[in-house]
């Protein structure tokens, strides 16, 4: 269908961004926002993997309250871009806590990232 087509469309530009772009693949979720588009987790996973390449460990983990709140669960992906993301111990530290208080699954591919 046509709205499978724009989140698999939304999602492959989402995916597109790195490093100093990851500005961009926040305002295309938010674009998805405002068209009605229903992003998933896949497309959670992208802009959180632009924000980690970017270094924005705190998109990051609002984009994990956001799935929390959407009642969907992270994947390792998820997760492990989440810590890969943070350049201190300590922002690894805060995301792991937020992850367990959210009663999200943290197992061996997360601690090892």
């Amino acid at each position: 269908s046509q709205l499978e087509s724009n989140l698999f469309c939304f999602n492959a530009v989402i995916s597109s961004f790195k490093e100093e772009s990851w500005a961009s693949g926040l305002s295309f979720l938010t674009q998805m926002r405002q068209l009605d588009v229903c992003y998933d987790l896949v497309s959670i996973n992208a802009a959180i993997a632009a924000c980690s390449d970017g270094g924005q460990w705190q998109f990051s983990s609002a984009l994990l309250m956001e799935l929390h709140e959407k009642e969907l669960q992270p994947s390792e992906v998820t997760l492990g871009s989440l810590v890969k993301c943070c350049a201190r111990w300590q922002q690894a530290l805060q995301l792991l806590t937020q992850m367990v208080n959210a009663d999200f699954a943290v197992n061996s591919v997360v601690l090892n990232s």
